[in-house]
């Protein structure tokens, strides 16, 4: 692609986040959390943004809010006096585990790849553990939104490509 057609693929990057964050402002409860989908955006469209990779990532977002709200479950039993203490033996046995699980049994040959992308189970992870267990629902969506976005983002620049500079 020319330097003139990523900068106009760059306008219509723009003009997405734009229309994404108008339509996050006009929904209840996901006004809120708009910014979550810039963590899954980056994360998928960094990887290809690939249309048949979307069920993946979508279930490692998922996965991670849930291994995120399993961690936070756990700090919030209290299993040691310091919370330091807590702190450091909880998240780092759970994050051993999910690491474990989406690196090594998970793997691209098993179900069908479907849980093996730990960019995206950490970007749930870390969306959840911003915002607490009760908002998992939420969380959710707008990680998926923001899977959407990026999917769309990576669909429009092979056709403004062969606009801007004609088939090549």
């Amino acid at each position: 692609m020319s330097k003139k057609a990523t900068f106009i693929w760059c306008i219509g990057l723009g003009l997405l986040d734009g229309l994404y964050c108008i339509l996050c402002s006009h929904l209840p409860h996901i006004q809120n959390y708009m910014w979550i989908g810039f963590i899954s955006l980056p994360i998928y469209f960094c990887g290809g943004a690939v249309l048949k990779e979307l069920p993946r990532y979508f279930c490692c977002a998922a996965s991670g809010v849930l291994w995120g709200a399993l961690t936070l479950v756990v700090l919030g039993m209290g299993l040691f006096a310091n919370s330091d203490v807590n702190m450091l033996i909880v998240v780092t046995v759970i994050v051993c585990i999910c690491c474990f699980v989406h690196l090594g049994l998970l793997t691209e040959d098993k179900a069908g790849g479907l849980f093996c992308n730990c960019p995206m189970v950490f970007g749930g992870f870390a969306a959840i553990f911003s915002q607490g267990t009760a908002e998992l629902p939420w969380v959710i969506a707008t990680l998926t939104m923001g899977l959407v976005l990026g999917w769309i983002m990576g669909a429009i620049a092979a056709p403004i490509g062969k606009m801007v500079d004609g088939a090549k």
